[in-house]
């Protein structure tokens, strides 16, 4: 990283962490010994908002942890709880907060508008936490994919639009990027 720096050459800090802000992911690396600034780290989270403050037409469902929510400052959201309106519902890794109600009122927000699109921050089936294996973003997705029928715009490694985004976000060619 230093020899990068040295170089002045452009670098983001990628990851498919959708549960946690980009700061703490700053504070993280910093314990690491890793220096690195808020814009050099990019999440789905941050990808999928740049996305949604460029080409969304319409309010934003978030089913996303509280930690993450300040990423979408400046979109247009449906009111917590509301059940119509929402032309993208964004799909993260809530972890424990993840219910029957929470899948369901995304179901619904979804079920209300055939042209409302899914965003999956990330696909990830699982993940080992201190506890044992955890369900991720995928089989949340998959689920509402499948009720909803419709297949979900993907922010996350390995998907087009998470690469597309760290080229915009590094103001460089996608055929650039090592």
């Amino acid at each position: 990283i230093r020899w990068i720096d040295s170089k002045n050459i452009p670098h983001l800090f990628v990851t498919n962490t959708s549960s946690r802000g980009p700061e703490a992911l700053v504070e993280k690396l910093a314990r690491f010994g890793i220096p690195a600034r808020l814009e050099q780290i990019l999440t789905p989270s941050v990808a999928a908002a740049a996305w949604l403050r460029q080409h969304a037409i319409g309010p934003t469902a978030l089913f996303v942890k509280p930690a993450v929510r300040h990423v979408f400052d400046g979109i247009a959201l449906v009111e917590d709880g509301a059940e119509t309106g929402a032309k993208y519902v964004v799909i993260g890794d809530m972890e424990e907060m993840w219910s029957f109600q929470a899948l369901n009122r995304a179901f619904r927000l979804l079920h209300s508008d055939p042209a409302a699109s899914i965003i999956a921050l990330g696909m990830t089936r699982y993940w080992r936490a201190g506890d044992g294996l955890r369900l991720d973003v995928a089989p949340f997705v998959a689920a509402l994919e499948c009720a909803a029928e419709r297949k979900a715009m993907v922010f996350g490694k390995p998907a087009h639009a998470f690469f597309d985004a760290a080229a915009e976000k590094l103001g460089v060619e996608k055929q650039e990027i090592l």
